[in-house]
């Protein structure tokens, strides 16, 4: 048996133990930005991108929006392609 908990980068870090490993959603072919933090007993997929794609207002979205509850549920999206990667990589 395995477990995980998913949190972007925030203030989830200041109550627990540093993550087992981070991501970007671009290193598994999903064009935003967001550092995201991955605790627990499970595999890091393999990225599949090398390079990160060039910066852009589009894929910064989540970060330049003010806060609100439209930011909050655009954090909480888990980019398809990590959750693909993810899946494969812990069965």
């Amino acid at each position: 048996a395995w477990w995980a908990l998913e949190n972007p980068v925030g203030r989830l870090g200041w109550w627990l133990e540093s993550p087992k490993w981070t991501f970007q959603p671009w290193e598994y072919g999903d064009e935003q930005f967001k550092r995201t933090c991955i605790w627990g007993t499970v595999r890091k997929p393999k990225p599949t991108v090398i390079i990160a794609p060039k910066r852009t207002k589009e894929n910064q979205r989540v970060w330049r929006a003010a806060p609100s509850p439209e930011r909050a549920a655009m954090r909480s999206i888990t980019p398809p392609n990590f959750a693909r990667a993810f899946f494969e990589a812990n069965p």
